[in-house]
């Protein structure tokens, strides 16, 4: 089935570095926005990502049906375009806080690309990072929110966010951009406005693995990417 829009369009030649991407452990449940191979969203019809639309729905509601709603919400919200992938989640309904229970919140993406090297920027990132930053704030989570101007920006945030989490119940980590599924299913790249123009190089990118480690410190940890994981250079 087709899945369309917001995905990479680059111009160029990425060059591999050859290195590959771990998975994230055992303690972190990563929640991803589409399928392997497949594009995301830019906007629905409330303006922003069908996933965020579907996990803000699904932290407003109750803590066991966390999963299904963002499945649901995603499939509906997208007109069947957008299907989100669970598959490396564990036990979403403890994203819920308890009421002794401490939680940190990053919300951290790329929105702004200037349409360089033929990359659109993404609008509905931008408002989606508002609106779920908003959400986890209403669910108990003290949150920070970064729409980050370049790859300094983000890791910055990533880096300073990891010392909050490690004193956390629960941390979690919602970031998007555009971004890239190099190796099916084990590495996914957020690319940042200020990567080297072609050929592309890796290193300047995010691996998604990366901003996963950011939440192990905390007794549990969770990451929602809302980007793409096509491969459109067939890398």
């Amino acid at each position: 089935m087709r899945r369309w829009l917001a995905g990479l369009a680059a111009a160029g030649l990425l060059v591999a570095t050859g290195h590959a991407e771990n998975v994230p452990g055992p303690s972190i449940s990563v929640v991803y926005g589409t399928e392997p191979g497949e594009r995301a969203l830019d906007a629905d019809s409330h303006g922003g990502n069908p996933f965020a639309t579907a996990l803000i729905e699904a932290l407003a509601g109750p803590p066991d049906a966390i999963s299904a709603t963002l499945d649901r919400v995603t499939i509906k919200q997208s007109d069947e375009l957008q299907f989100p992938d669970l598959s490396d989640a564990r036990d979403l309904s403890r994203v819920a806080l308890e009421n002794s229970e401490s939680g940190a919140a990053l919300v951290v993406v790329f929105a702004d690309y200037g349409d360089a090297q033929g990359m659109p920027s993404l609008p509905g990132a931008a408002f989606d990072a508002d609106r779920v930053a908003r959400a986890f704030q209403r669910a108990g989570y003290k949150v920070t929110v970064h729409v980050a101007s370049d790859a300094k920006t983000y890791k910055t945030a990533i880096s300073d966010f990891a010392d909050r989490a490690a004193t956390a119940d629960a941390a979690v980590v919602y970031t998007t951009g555009h971004g890239m599924e190099v190796s099916e299913g084990s590495s996914i790249f957020l690319i940042p406005p200020d990567a080297q123009r072609p050929p592309f190089k890796l290193e300047g990118f995010i691996s998604l693995t990366s901003v996963s480690r950011a939440v192990r410190g905390a007794d549990r940890g969770f990451v929602f990417y809302a980007g793409c994981r096509d491969n459109p250079l067939k890398l």
